[in-house]
């Protein structure tokens, strides 16, 4: 539940913050702050807390990150690194969590400061010059820690999706799953066609094979009912197939 009241330090004109409640996250908060506690110092150094804090922020569906005050990323959910090379407002520069603006990565090192040092989570409200939103990020501290979790959700950008989720969800093969994941996204038969160089006739059959696979009975059915399970996928896929080669960012 949001407050009304917002932060007594305002911050630049692109950004709003106002303190907000998040029991999920305190529930992840509370957990990587009981692994800090459990891990020998030994096991620490290695990289085991933040390889651990990583599985916790696994445990949402939008790119998450566990930083330091200066916003040094020491753990990230798996879709996180996804989030920071496609994004036009958030990066990491010096392995760092920053946002285009310059203003607007003073005000998140402001809030992650008085999260940090009240113990009270925030909102920030990511506008564009039409006062409108753009993106909400939402942090919460770590108890006992010098630690805060971020989690940024674009709401203008396409949901992150690892390549192959509808195989993790359904069993579809890979010519299947290449069709539901683009009538996911909105696509029609006809733009798949054109974009895979298929007959009509052979993506009509595939959709056929799917309808009959998911129990749906049309098209659009299908596609809604794929959007749905998409919301799940786009963290749990990923938590079970990790992409080759990419490491948690500060992991």
């Amino acid at each position: 539940m949001i407050s009304p009241e917002r932060a007594k330090v305002m911050p630049p004109a692109s950004v709003r913050a106002v303190s907000v409640m998040a029991p999920e996250l305190e529930s992840a908060a509370a957990l990587i702050a009981s692994v800090a506690m459990l891990i020998p110092e030994q096991l620490a150094d290695r990289g085991g807390a933040p390889n651990i804090a990583a599985l916790a922020l696994n445990m949402f569906a939008v790119p998450t990150f566990l930083v330091r005050q200066n916003c040094e990323i020491v753990a990230s959910s798996n879709i996180g690194p996804a989030l920071l090379e496609t994004s036009r407002a958030f990066y990491q520069h010096q392995g760092r969590l920053t946002v285009r603006r310059a203003s607007d990565t003073h005000a998140l090192l402001e809030a992650v400061g008085r999260v940090m040092t009240t113990g009270t989570g925030e909102l920030l409200r990511f506008l564009t010059r039409q006062d409108e939103a753009s993106a909400l990020m939402r942090l919460h501290g770590i108890p006992g820690q010098p630690l805060v979790i971020v989690a940024i959700a674009e709401l203008r950008a396409p949901m992150l999706l690892a390549h192959g989720w509808s195989t993790a969800a359904f069993g579809f093969s890979a010519p299947h799953a290449a069709l539901a994941e683009s009538l996911a996204l909105g696509h029609s038969l006809a733009e798949f066609a054109e974009t895979h160089s298929l007959p009509i006739g052979t993506v009509r059959t595939r959709l056929k094979k799917l309808l009959i696979q998911t129990g749906t009975s049309s098209q659009a059915s299908l596609a809604a009912m794929l959007q749905r399970a998409s919301v799940i996928m786009s963290g749990a896929e990923r938590l079970a197939n990790p992409p080759k080669g990419r490491r948690a960012a500060g992991g």
